[in-house]
């Protein structure tokens, strides 16, 4: 994709999770270059799904690069666990680089639940490479700018600054 807008978007499910409030990506390789993903919505406050990328979703198999690509304002929200409300890694690579942003993201969950990864949630073996750009502003219990849980976060350049968690990690979770 080059130089879109995905904004406004809302995945809903009244089974056990709901995935990809924006973007879901599947299999294969998946390139955005000054694209904008915004305001994007994984779940509701009122459902019981749990509810992974707001964002973006990358499910196992597939490579995601952003060049100058704003990730910005989504959400994930259940009234149990809700993850990654920026970008969800499950199985999938994604290296972010030349000035992208992943900032304003927000995991909204109910009382007795959890949440990991404002802005990016790296999982069952995923690969994330930050090599610039900035993760800033994001919200989480977890992990307000990054989480990770089994997988692997390489940072070669760039800035995580300004995040917020309800408990620990705002920069960083491991």
């Amino acid at each position: 994709l080059n130089y879109c807008t995905i904004s406004g978007n809302t995945a809903m499910a009244s089974s056990k999770s709901v995935s990809g409030g924006g973007v879901y990506i599947e299999k294969g390789s998946f390139t955005m270059e000054g694209c904008i993903i915004s305001g994007n919505t994984a779940g509701s406050e009122t459902s019981d799904a749990n509810a992974y990328g707001g964002g973006i979703y990358g499910a196992s198999g597939t490579n995601i690069t952003t060049n100058d690509t704003t990730i910005f304002g989504n959400k994930v929200a259940s009234k149990n666990y809700v993850d990654g409300a920026g970008v969800y890694l499950s199985g999938a690579e994604l290296t972010m680089q030349e000035n992208s942003k992943i900032s304003g993201n927000s995991c909204v969950f109910g009382e007795h639940a959890s949440s990991y990864g404002g802005g990016v949630y790296i999982n069952n073996s995923s690969t994330f490479e930050m090599t610039s750009g900035e993760i800033s502003k994001n919200s989480a219990k977890y992990g307000g700018g990054v989480s990770v849980s089994g997988g692997t976060f390489i940072m070669n350049g760039g800035s995580i600054s300004s995040n917020t968690v309800s408990s620990k990690g705002k920069g960083v979770y491991v």
